[in-house]
């Protein structure tokens, strides 16, 4: 008698109710690798909906900086946005397109918006003297910058020109190029 057969007596003879108790252990197998799998699709979904980005910056606010912090931030915001001025003013007049005119200062005050947040809120918000009298002057720094850079002629004059040129753009660049 070979091994095969052996096998088939014992699945012939077994008992009914092992058989049962075999579906039962198999069904519930069954049910808790579809609940696991349903579990793990829920996490990965969950984890890809908030890695989703929408503006460029518009991810997180800190406002639990230290004064240091606050004060550095401010100088990288004064940094970039000197630099995407000087790079927009340096176009040349016979290259002016939407792409080197109008996107890289939509992109700057984008990104910039919560980074200033981040700045001027614990002014309001902070229980630290020190933290709120660097926010305060942070935001001084800011608002003399941003003002500063409104004034900008260079900037202007490239802003002017490509304007006239009548390109014909998206009614929201038409709206922000208009309030530039």
């Amino acid at each position: 008698m070979t091994e095969n057969d052996e096998n088939a007596k014992k699945v012939k003879g077994s008992n009914p109710n092992n058989k049962l108790k075999f579906v039962t252990f198999t069904g519930a197998a069954g049910l808790l690798g579809l609940a696991v799998s349903f579990a793990i699709f829920a996490f990965k979904s969950h984890n890809d909906k908030s890695k989703k980005k929408g503006l460029p910056g518009c991810d997180t606010v800190c406002i639990n900086l230290s004064a240091k912090e606050i004060l550095d931030l401010t100088d990288e915001i004064i940094s970039n946005s000197t630099r995407v001025h000087d790079a927009v003013a340096l176009v040349p007049l016979n290259k002016l397109s939407y792409e080197n005119v109008v996107l890289p200062l939509a992109e700057l005050e984008a990104r910039q918006l919560p980074l200033i947040q981040c700045c001027v809120i614990p002014k309001m918000l902070s229980p630290h003297d020190n933290v709120r009298k660097a926010s305060a002057e942070a935001e001084l720094k800011i608002d003399a910058h941003i003002l500063s850079c409104r004034k900008r002629e260079d900037v202007y004059r490239v802003i002017k020109i490509y304007a006239a040129k009548g390109e014909s753009i998206a009614p929201e660049a038409t709206r922000y190029l208009q309030c530039l």
